[in-house]
């Protein structure tokens, strides 16, 4: 299985668009911190967090069936000021 070094998410924290790169292509979901999906999105390399509150976020990376987790990721949203 692949490890959390091939996947890369940034900028951490962010004020909105969050960066995925990944040799392989995956799915993303975007979770609050009780495991509600906010954001699901196949075959993305970008995610943007601009419209959600300031706080922290799980990215999950799933296999491109969405069938497999193989990394996550806190992430942390705060607005520029």
């Amino acid at each position: 299985s692949l490890g959390n070094a091939e996947i890369k998410v940034f900028p951490n924290p962010t004020s909105g668009r969050v960066t995925i790169t990944s040799p392989m292509p995956i799915q993303v979901q975007v979770q609050d911190l009780s495991g509600r999906v906010i954001i699901q999105s196949q075959q993305t390399k970008e995610v943007d967090l601009s419209k959600l509150a300031d706080g922290v976020y799980m990215f999950v990376i799933l296999d491109k069936d969405g069938a497999q987790q193989i990394a996550q990721q806190r992430v942390t949203k705060v607005t520029n000021k």
